[in-house]
This record gives structure tokens, sequence and C-alpha cells, in this order.
């Protein structure tokens, strides 16, 4: 069995590069050591698909591709958009630097040394759910197994969340955070997500 890990295309690497040089001089090493380096599939799920009839995973969507990369004591990650619908031009979306990505490049190493991961087939995604400033390893399941998630950033307080969950484990996990966040939030947008 094995981890599928989702490629990008030459279109989007090359996208990627040309795009950094607007953020970063051309000749920095952090564009190579991104464009070739790991690269993830991120899905977003939103807090009121969390909750008991918001369709839960299934909700979950396509938000764009995360690359990262290490180089010495210099960390970086950037972004690319969803390939847009009608042919529009990708975009760099996001970059950044700084040790705060060093965890997703721990993570993906560890996650794939996990039992899971050679249980069966599964893709290797991103599963972020901003509303609670969490983020984890999707290891979705290509067949009839159970979808996993291995959060490595959790809310403060919430380490507990940083091990292997089921897929309705870490859903029933979160729901009540996202609960809490929604009852919350007294904006426009929370008080038509409690209704």
């Amino acid at each position: 069995m094995a981890l599928i890990k989702p490629a990008p295309t030459n279109t989007m690497r090359q996208t990627l590069t040309d795009g950094l040089k607007k953020f970063v001089q051309p000749d920095d090493p952090m564009v190579s050591a991104l464009a070739n380096g790991p690269c993830h599939w991120v899905f977003t799920l939103a807090l009121p698909e969390l909750l008991g009839n918001g369709g839960g995973i299934a909700k979950a969507k396509a938000a764009g591709w995360r690359f990262l990369a290490s180089s010495g004591n210099d960390t970086a990650a950037a972004e690319l958009s969803e390939p847009p619908p009608g042919g529009r031009p990708l975009k760099v979306r996001s970059f950044a630097r700084g040790p705060q990505f060093l965890q997703a490049i721990h993570a993906a190493r560890e996650v794939e040394g996990l039992p899971q991961a050679s249980d069966q087939h599964y893709e290797l995604r991103v599963l972020r759910v901003p509303g609670l400033l969490m983020e984890g390893f999707w290891l979705k399941a290509q067949g009839t197994g159970e979808d996993y998630v291995v959060p490595y950033v959790v809310p403060e307080g919430q380490r507990e969340y940083r091990r292997v969950l089921s897929m309705s484990e870490f859903l029933n996990t979160v729901r009540p955070l996202a609960e809490a966040a929604i009852a919350f939030d007294d904006s426009p947008r929370g008080r038509k997500a409690r209704h």
C-alpha cells in the first residue's frame, strides 16, 4: 500500500517560480527550493460545515497548493491558488519565511511513517479549519477505508489533538470547538451561521 502525493503540474511550478520573483530577489535560492520541494494540495473546511447538519468533510473545498522548503536556517512556504475555472491564470497567493513552517515539514515526514499510511492507499492532503486556527494532514482513503487526520497546528491549549485521529473522531472532537467559535462570533456572518 502507498501514500499518494498529488503533484502539481509543470505549469504550476513555473507559475510559482515566476510569481515568487515579485517577493524575493531573482537569485534567491529559496525560489528554486520551493519550486522543487514538497508540495501539498490544501483543502479548507468552514466552521458551519463542522456542525451536525453542516455536511462535514464532504464540504471540504480545494483551496490551492502549498509548497514548502527548508535550507539551513531558512524555511519558507508559498501558496498557489486552486486552478480557476475558465482558463484564468494561476496566482501566487502567499509567500512567507519563518520557522513556523518547520512544523509542517516535520509532520509530513512523520505521516509517511504512520502504520495507517501502509494499510491501504491514501492520498495525502492538507486540511485547514481557518475558524479554529487548525491544520493537519488528511489521509484521504482511496477506496472503502476510513480517512484519518493528523493535526499539527492546533488551537492554543489543545495539544491533545496532536495525534492520529480517524475522520469521525476528528469531526466529533472539533465540533464542540466549532460550536463555541460560532456562538462567540457576533458578526453578521456569525449570526447567520447560528440560524
